[in-house]
């Protein structure tokens, strides 16, 4: 595992480690849009599905936040 990779896999421990109360409000939606995608079944059993999924739930966060401001 490079560098990189072990960095970014100890940032998302310590993200998932924290109480929902500390997430960002993007966080939060975004984390609530990608509950919602995994539980509608978007998600494939690959990693290039996870990111997809993950990917769809920012943009989504990203496009609630826009409409609210």
């Amino acid at each position: 595992m490079s560098a990189i990779e072990e960095n970014n896999r100890e940032r998302l421990l310590a993200m998932g480690a924290r109480p929902a109360s500390e997430m960002t409000k993007r966080e939060r939606i975004a984390m609530e849009a990608m509950s919602s995608l995994i539980a509608k079944g978007w998600l494939s059993e690959n990693e290039e599905g996870i990111g997809r999924v993950a990917e769809m739930a920012m943009k989504m966060a990203d496009a609630m936040i826009k409409a609210m401001n």
